[in-house]
């Protein structure tokens, strides 16, 4: 079978897309800078949730965005789209001895691809700390020390930082000196205020 064939492409895509993904997110959590952090932090789906309350009420909503990481939900759907639709044109071959066009099996393969995503993301959900809960708690930050992870924090460039919970769990945050200093990767700061998901931090004073 010819996986790159034009009724099989969109879905062999799909999948590969997927395994990308998954391998981006694996050697960012080895590093410590985890993508699914870095693309809700610039989209600030935090401050959005402040300002709506609530996204379950549309479309993204809808694919549980806002209870898991974007790209969870990019995974996830990746998943079922490509998995779907190899089924439906592998059931289509041994029937009728050939494939639908792509076009049409990729549509065909939309229609449990978006339920599946729901359902898989609904479940992650349950494991995993919602966005609603991270902007309801995020002045809950305040107070802590937070480490730099890969980028230089400036005034008014903020960089991402990670920092641990009361319950034990790693967050990923923006972070940006309230005086004129520089934060280097690996510097360890105190986080003193919050405005719009970026958190002014002075180094930690007990270093």
């Amino acid at each position: 079978m010819d996986w790159f064939a034009s009724g099989m492409a969109p879905f062999t895509t799909a999948l590969l897309l997927m395994v990308g993904l998954v391998a981006l997110e694996l050697v960012g959590a080895l590093v410590g800078v985890l993508p699914s952090g870095m693309i809700d932090s610039a989209f600030d789906l935090d401050a959005d949730l402040d300002a709506d309350g609530d996204l379950g009420g549309g479309p993204l909503g809808w694919l549980a965005v806002g209870r898991v990481p974007v790209l969870v939900v990019l995974i996830a759907f990746l998943t079922a789209f490509g998995l779907t639709g190899l089924i439906i044109q592998w059931l289509i071959e041994a029937v009728t001895g050939g494939m639908l066009p792509g076009w049409l099996a990729g549509a065909l393969a939309l229609v449990p691809a978006l339920p599946a995503t729901r359902y898989l993301g609904l479940g992650l959900g349950r494991i995993m700390p919602s966005e609603e809960t991270e902007a309801s708690s995020r002045t809950g930050f305040v107070g802590r020390i937070a480490t730099l992870t890969a980028q230089t924090a400036r005034p008014g460039l903020p960089a991402e930082a990670k920092l641990t919970d009361a319950h034990g769990l790693t967050h990923y945050v923006r972070v940006e000196p309230s005086e004129d200093e520089v934060f280097e990767p690996g510097a360890r700061v105190l986080l003193i205020t919050e405005d719009s998901g970026v958190y002014a931090a002075v180094r930690d004073p007990s270093a």
